[in-house]
């Protein structure tokens, strides 16, 4: 709901015996039209009877869950059926402990998610829900999460989620210890358990209290390690650092045979200390005890290598090469570590300590860890040296079932590196970041299934001889970005660039580009910025390409022209366009380079495009030659356009900017009226 004039009799429109689901959002709106749409919506919902699901989320602070819903006390009564209930209440907005005792009423209520409060009057009640698998509760007081669970029973419960905040860790451990033992006992059905906890923190001050644990984590979560069929553990600590040692770690793997996820997050340093660490043998003990394992998260993690003059290259590796559930091996950023099985691989991530890195690459180089993994279909990495970790030639042998490739961050990526993936039958999405396409360029390359291509950090030289060279007859989706020096030459390169894109591959139905200039610090960007010719003219092949969908260009440095008619021609050649993205930098260049579109731009798209779902445009700028707001025909039918982005809005006449703007985004509600309409801001001359 945003500051459109809002209908309230609308909701008489509504069955209310034949919703099952409901789903209310407030995110901005005034005090006074929450009251007034509470109001209104309190009286249809009391006559829900077959309601089954019912979400409220609300982002203004008001005093009463009453303005919105019937109280806690009418919900069993009024939505017997109710198997789902989220109350997921933001700025304070929370329900009180005693509230929530007339929940267990419902007796199909499977999924309960709830902010809650203390209380001041004393709770002398305990209660059952027969039927809740899921639960998730927030709260600001760390004391009321253990009360919760003091009083109520849910046998049938599999998935706990808990989101705490306290003042000092200090009684932590003891607090929670307690917690824990009462869930075990409680809920012997869990399965999965998630915690997030916050310390208190103040402005100018910083953390109240220490924000050390006095104790590891598998002595922290101690009660839970009983819980022989738990599945999933995540834990994250924002304030508050927890030690966990290698030791800590074994337990996990020793008490969890059936963990699938392991996440721990703490806000500790990126490198290890003597209390806060984990090793490469603590992890092959998760692929030895854990075989369903698929996702594990830790901080920091040490590779001590130096096992033994008796040791082997592959045994290094060997524990951890064969987790059998891994199908997919994703890499992280080197700047921390987001998946434990490639920071095996990553030698050069801050997290890693007393490595050897040349006995690391030997057993790498042995392909030990890639192919032992035999069904491997998604594989993404980031290294400036591919070579000691993959090589090209042998992926379709030792991976045939390889359907998804991304090498990035620089990774130099040869012609005939490229040319060895036309034997993986099943490749349909490939992502590549090559600074120069070196070696012979003479033969073709041909992947015959590719549905998407990226070309990351590249430069145009590159993607005209990638696009001369490779046959792919069923791309649909085409990315790349670039960096040059002059964008002059962007209007002799990029339309030849696009002749051979729509002349070799007819399925496209997306494009993206990325185009940055050459930026120096002080200097500034090397050579001219501005483009010889308008965006439509610049990109005009791809406008006798008819099947587009998806169309979204960025510019980051170049300033390239456009006007009303170049939006004109996007809308009348692209009819089953879905989405229309254009964005580039603001600044002083923009006023004195024409580029703006018009009130009559937008609704070229309103009248041409009628599948249309998401438009971003960066600037209208109203002329008083253009066609005046007042004088706009309507089209017949709302569109159903889902996602409006104007960045800036503005009239000619500075004076009349302010008057404009309202009257335009008066304009966008009534054609777009499904349409999220993100805010506008009016141009400020300079």
């Amino acid at each position: 709901m945003n500051n459109r004039p809002m209908d309230t009799g609308v909701l008489r429109l509504l069955n209310p015996s034949f919703m099952r689901k409901l789903y209310v959002t407030f995110p901005f709106a005034s005090k006074e039209k929450l009251r007034l749409l509470g109001m209104a919506l309190k009286g249809c919902v009391a006559l829900m009877q077959n309601l089954e699901v019912l979400s409220v989320s609300v982002d203004l602070a008001v005093s009463d869950l009453d303005l919105f819903l019937p109280d806690m006390e009418s919900l069993p009564r009024l939505h017997p059926r109710l198997r789902n209930l989220d109350l997921d209440h933001f700025r304070g907005v929370s329900a009180e402990l005693n509230d929530l005792r007339h929940l267990a009423a419902l007796p199909d209520l499977e999924d309960l998610t709830v902010m809650i409060r203390r209380c001041g009057d004393p709770i002398d009640w305990s209660i059952k829900f027969q039927a809740l698998r899921n639960l998730t509760v927030s709260c600001s007081d760390f004391l009321v999460v253990g009360t919760f669970l003091v009083h109520i029973d849910a046998p049938q419960l599999r998935t706990l989620s808990v989101s705490e905040r306290h003042a000092r860790p200090d009684d932590m451990p003891q607090e929670l210890a307690i917690h824990l033992r009462t869930l075990v006992t409680k809920c012997p059905a869990l399965t999965s358990f998630r915690w997030r906890s916050s310390q208190a923190h103040m402005r100018g001050v910083g953390y109240l209290g220490t924000r050390r644990i006095g104790v590891p984590l598998a002595e922290l979560v101690s009660p839970l390690l009983a819980l022989r069929t738990l599945q999933h553990f995540f834990a994250s600590f924002s304030g508050p650092t927890v030690p966990y040692t290698p030791e800590d770690l074994h337990a996990f793997a020793e008490a969890w045979p059936g963990l699938e996820t392991f996440y721990l997050y703490d806000e500790g340093p990126q490198h290890s200390d003597e209390g806060r660490y984990a090793d490469v043998e603590s992890i092959t003990a998760f692929a030895r005890r854990c075989p369903r394992l698929r996702s594990i998260h830790i901080p920091v993690v040490r590779l001590d290598l130096s096992t033994g003059p008796g040791a082997s290259d592959s045994e290094l590796v060997e524990p951890v090469a064969s987790p059998p559930a891994l199908h997919s091996l994703p890499t992280s950023s080197p700047a921390g570590l987001h998946d434990i099985f490639y920071h095996i691989l990553w030698h050069l991530t801050p997290s890693a300590s007393n490595g050897d890195i040349k006995r690391l690459k030997r057993a790498l180089a042995s392909g030990k860890f890639f192919t032992s993994i035999k069904n491997l279909q998604g594989l993404s990495m980031e290294a400036q040296d591919l070579t000691p970790m993959l090589n090209m030639k042998s992926l379709p042998r030792s991976h045939p079932c390889l359907y998804s490739l991304k090498l990035n961050r620089g990774a130099y990526v040869g012609l005939s590196d490229l040319r060895s993936l036309s034997n993986l039958p099943n490749l349909e999405y490939l992502d590549v970041s090559p600074r120069s396409f070196w070696g012979p360029s003479d033969l073709p390359i041909t992947l015959s299934g590719l549905l998407s291509l990226t070309l990351s950090d590249t430069h145009l030289g590159d993607t005209s001889i990638l696009l001369t060279r490779l046959e792919a007859p069923r791309l649909q989706s085409f990315s790349f970005s670039e960096t040059h020096g002059d964008s002059s030459c962007m209007s002799q390169e990029i339309p030849d660039d696009l002749r051979t894109l729509v002349a070799k591959y007819p399925a496209l139905t997306s494009f993206k580009w990325t185009s940055m200039q050459t930026h120096a610090p002080r200097r500034g960007y090397a050579g001219n910025r501005q483009c010889d010719v308008p965006l439509a003219e610049l990109v005009a092949p791809l406008l006798a390409h008819r099947a587009m969908r998806r169309f979204s260009v960025e510019f980051r440095g170049p300033i390239v022209p456009y006007t009303p008619a170049d939006f004109r021609a996007f809308a009348e050649a692209w009819p089953d366009l879905e989405t229309f993205r254009l964005y580039h930098d603001r600044g002083r260049m923009s006023d004195r380079i024409q580029q703006r579109a018009a009130v009559e731009s937008v609704m070229a798209f309103a009248r041409h495009c009628p599948r249309l779902r998401n438009l971003k445009i960066p600037r209208v700028m109203q002329h008083d030659s253009d066609p005046s707001v007042d004088s706009v025909h309507l089209p017949a039918a709302p569109h159903c356009l889902r996602e409006l982005w104007v960045n800036y809005v503005a009239h000619s006449e500075f004076s009349r900017s302010r008057e404009f703007e309202v009257q335009f985004r008066g304009l966008m509600e009534r054609i777009f009226p499904f349409a999220t309409i993100l805010p506008m801001a009016p141009c400020i001359p300079r």
